[in-house]
């Protein structure tokens, strides 16, 4: 009864591919589906604190670039999201913005701004036009990381982001069971804390069971 109850709330639809990896077990698929719930929110934790670093780390280096409302001034004609190549990134700023209206600080802007506007800040364009200086936020890049190597390893976190938001399983590799891609983001997220110079035995104390539940997963 408990699979049948479970299968009315969730649809048998968004269980089947859970059952399948499962061959059909019904014990093992429900323990799944709840492993992945888990594994995606202890994730998600670990990526909000790693999102909030990154952006404090980017905006401090270009409040000391561009001053105070950076975000606004650099959208304007002569800033550096205006040029070629930012239009994502100038659309993006402007959203937060204007969304904001009579409510807009500086600090809500960033607050505002999607984890998607902080990779960007590390694109091609967007980095070089801000004068290929942001990779001096962190202190502890070990030598040889490059602007794309940041702005690639921040896009498998950023996937995986938009997966958990969007309630899509973070537990499969095709139709297996695999946790192998949130394992590389998850090692991304850790190594980015580690390039901002900060503890992450500290930062992450009581937050961090991703690997318990990684885990868990592969004896499922």
């Amino acid at each position: 009864m408990e699979y049948t109850a479970f299968e009315m709330i969730v649809s048998a639809g968004r269980l089947r591919r859970y059952l399948n990896a499962c061959a059909q077990n019904k014990s093992r698929t429900l323990d799944l589906y709840r492993a992945n719930l888990r594994l995606s929110g202890k994730f998600l934790q670990v990526i909000c604190v790693v999102e909030i670093a990154l952006r404090n780390g980017v905006d401090r280096h270009y409040l000391k670039s561009y001053g105070n409302n950076w975000v606004v001034t650099q959208t304007n004609p002569g800033g550096y999201l205006a040029r070629p190549g930012c239009e994502r990134s100038r659309a993006t700023a402007q959203k937060a913005v204007n969304e904001l209206g009579e409510y807009y600080s500086h600090d809500r802007t960033i607050a505002e701004l999607n984890f998607g506007f902080w990779r960007y800040a590390f694109g091609l364009k967007e980095f070089a036009a801000a004068g290929s200086t942001l990779l001096q936020i962190f202190p502890n890049r070990p030598r040889g990381i490059n602007q794309g190597d940041v702005f690639n390893r921040l896009g498998e976190i950023n996937d995986l982001r938009n997966r958990i938001a969007h309630h899509d399983p973070i537990c499969f590799e095709g139709e297996r069971i695999s946790t192998q891609k949130v394992e590389s983001a998850y090692h991304c997220a850790i190594d980015f804390l580690d390039w901002l110079g900060l503890n992450k035995s500290v930062i992450l104390k009581d937050i961090d069971f991703v690997e318990e539940e990684i885990e868990y997963i592969s004896k499922i």
